[in-house]
């Protein structure tokens, strides 16, 4: 079998995959972890969760999170980019 490649191998990528699939893998994660990971992600990034997710208050959120580490931040960045890519092997099994 072939491995197939990761779909996303960066955060910031995560708006380059389409918004069903994004709003199924951010479902999993609360939203202090989806806010958590955005606290290190740029601008368009944020503005595209923002857009995507309405019904979250993402600056009260980053209020009550207040400073956080960086390893933090890339921790759940990562837990989110696994999860991405792992639905993305999951659809592809299905597919087959």
């Amino acid at each position: 079998p072939k491995i197939q490649p990761q779909k996303i191998t960066d955060f910031e990528q995560i708006s380059t995959i389409s918004e069903k699939e994004l709003k199924e893998v951010v479902r999993q994660f609360d939203t202090i972890s989806l806010v958590t990971a955005l606290m290190g992600a740029s601008p368009e990034t944020n503005s595209f969760c923002e857009r995507l997710f309405p019904n979250i208050d993402f600056e009260m959120a980053r209020k009550n999170i207040g400073r956080i580490k960086i390893d933090t931040v890339e921790d759940m960045q990562n837990q989110i980019i696994s999860m991405v890519n792992l639905q993305a092997m999951e659809r592809r099994r299905h597919e087959q």
